[in-house]
């Protein structure tokens, strides 16, 4: 018997957090490095990128997201394709088990609830960040310490949309080094800046910060590039 099976998700699509995440790792990513994983790939399209430049053979290539078809189109996007087993669905580290790597992009869904709500940005695609947009990060954090090799490096955006004094807190005690490059602002799109009751309760609440200029409201997103993980954080 044939069986049609649904699609129940969307894919997430590169945006400007791809493109900031993808010129720190540029930057940052080293011959050394030999294991490489993106954590949320949605598209593949950071690693596409990276393997545009690299090379297939300068790295080993793994990729990870909630969504089997993100997999199935970060596959179609990569050419040649990675093998099936560098490629694997399910939330967070829980597809890796066992498994440690030396250079982690976190690209996993990373604004408050309400702001992806309200947003066109996550339409069809799961996110479940809580309503400080750290969830998904707090489940990483705490469990890098397994999956990252004492001298491995993790990036990861930083989005004013989400609790950056929380997120940095957290940083602070999971890392030894924690450097912050890349801030980029960018306006609210009119769908979100018009809900001003909404913005100022998660303003008052710290779980977001904007700021006001030539009229516009401004978000920023910025990367962390964090090293010395400790461990049992």
């Amino acid at each position: 018997m044939n069986i049609l099976r649904v699609t129940l998700m969307a894919v997430f699509q590169p945006n400007l957090t791809s493109k900031v995440l993808l010129k720190a790792a540029t930057k940052h990513l080293e011959a050394k490095h030999r294991d490489v994983l993106e954590l949320g790939c949605g598209s593949g399209w950071i690693t596409k990128q990276l393997l545009d430049k690299f090379g297939h053979q300068s790295h080993n290539w793994f990729l990870s997201d909630i969504s089997e078809e993100a997999i199935v189109e970060s596959n179609t996007n990569l050419v040649p394709p990675l093998a099936p087993r560098d490629l694997r669905v399910g939330d967070g580290f829980s597809p890796w088990v066992g498994d440690k790597f030396d250079f982690i992009i976190n690209d996993i869904a990373g604004i408050a609830d309400e702001i992806a709500v309200a947003s066109d940005w996550y339409n069809g695609v799961p996110f479940k960040a809580g309503v400080d947009g750290l969830l998904n990060t707090r489940n990483v954090l705490a469990d890098l310490h397994s999956y990252l090799n004492p001298n491995g490096v993790f990036i990861a955006p930083v989005i004013s949309l989400s609790n950056v004094a929380e997120y940095q807190d957290l940083l602070s005690k999971t890392f030894g080094e924690v450097i912050f490059e890349n801030r980029t602002l960018w306006p609210l799109p009119e769908s979100l800046s018009v809900q001003s009751a909404l913005l100022q309760k998660l303003k008052k609440d710290e779980n977001i910060i904007l700021e006001e200029k030539y009229g516009k409201l401004l978000a920023f997103t910025e990367v962390c590039i964090c090293r010395f993980v400790k461990n049992g954080q």
